[in-house]
């Protein structure tokens, strides 16, 4: 039978069998209207349900709850998805198509910029959905994204390195010079645990790479001393000043030390410089000192060349070298002696 309303005290209720499912359940109010409202929603949920399986009744709130269950996420990232649940959450996981994303977008973030598109709302969005498309409650999605116009890699020098060291504060201090003098990516940092450590041998182990390949990190004497100094041999190795370690983006944005090192870039004298520039000053400084590219991506952790083509120019020799090997019109070829490599 149809769910009917009823009465009891002050609040209305619905009762009845749709298709099988018994229900009986208060609608949470005490206005007939409202409550008619609550009744004939929950008789069309019923149905389409009946019909349809959960594919079709599936709230975006509903798949957000099982996205979230058990992650670990930023304050900022979370703050992002509340922001998206608070408008998307009542609609039904198929109502959720690019217009849907465009109306959003217009109210909210109308004349924004593209890569904040991105991090505010289809990456968060695009997560949720895919969540819930691995359950069969709905296709998984595809939306347009803006091209985001990366950043030219910004190249520290020696001396502005130096700079940038002696004005990080003393628990930022070893992670600096890491980061110069690995290459590593900074979630790859922040997730380095002592097991890893091998002070002996002077080498890192990071298992936690963006490629999901683990990556040996032969370490420079520097690093070896700034690692050497900390004051503890357990669990993360970089810390907070509080001793603890830094929470885990998962790569969804808001840097954990983001005022950190922008206080040190401002006290350094560097404008324009992300954390992500010390890998890109890493790889120039082993090419400025001719270090073979294939050598290069190694140790970044690239599995091709074509991602360390963008620091070529900086050693442009080899290209002279080879140019000179073509025939002087003599019919001999010269072979100019090679200028020694260093590491």
């Amino acid at each position: 039978m149809p769910l009917k309303l009823f009465r009891r005290g002050k609040v209305w209720y619905v009762r009845g069998t749709v298709r099988g499912t018994r229900v009986y359940e208060s609608t949470g109010t005490a206005d007939r209207r409202q409550a008619e409202a609550y009744r004939a929603k929950r008789e069309a949920e019923l149905w389409q349900r009946s019909v349809f399986g959960g594919r079709g009744t599936r709230t975006f709130a509903e798949a957000a709850l099982i996205y979230l269950e058990g992650r670990e996420l930023s304050p900022s990232y979370r703050a992002t998805l509340r922001r998206v649940v608070a408008y998307f959450g009542p609609m039904r996981l198929e109502e959720i198509d690019q217009s849907a994303l465009d109306a959003y977008i217009r109210r909210y973030h109308r004349g924004a910029a593209p890569g904040t598109i991105v991090r505010a709302v289809i990456t968060p969005v695009t997560a949720i959905m895919r969540a819930a498309a691995k359950r069969g409650w709905c296709d998984p999605p595809a939306f347009e994204r803006p091209r985001v116009r990366s950043p030219e890699p910004r190249f520290l020098t020696e001396e502005e390195a130096e700079r940038l060291i002696a004005a990080s504060a003393p628990h930022l201090r070893p992670l600096v010079i890491f980061l110069l003098y690995t290459g590593a990516r900074l979630h790859e940092a922040l997730r380095l645990q002592w097991r890893d450590v091998d002070l002996h041998a002077r080498r890192v182990t990071l298992r936690q790479t963006k490629t999901g390949e683990v990556l040996g990190v032969p370490l420079h004497d520097r690093v070896f001393l700034a690692l050497a100094s900390l004051p503890h041999r357990d669990g993360h190795v970089f810390r907070t000043p509080r001793g603890t370690p830094y929470y885990d983006s998962g790569g969804r944005g808001g840097s954990p030390i983001k005022t950190a090192f922008k206080a040190a870039c401002r006290r350094a004298g560097l404008e324009g410089v992300r954390v992500h520039d010390l890998r890109h000053t890493y790889a120039s400084w082993l090419v400025q000192r001719g270090v073979h590219l294939r050598t290069v991506a190694e140790l970044l952790g690239h599995r091709t060349l074509q991602m360390v083509q963008r620091y070529a120019h900086l050693a442009p020799e080899h290209l002279r070298a080879a140019v000179d090997l073509l025939p002087d019109g003599a019919g001999s070829v010269q072979r100019p002696a090679r200028a020694r490599s260093r590491s």
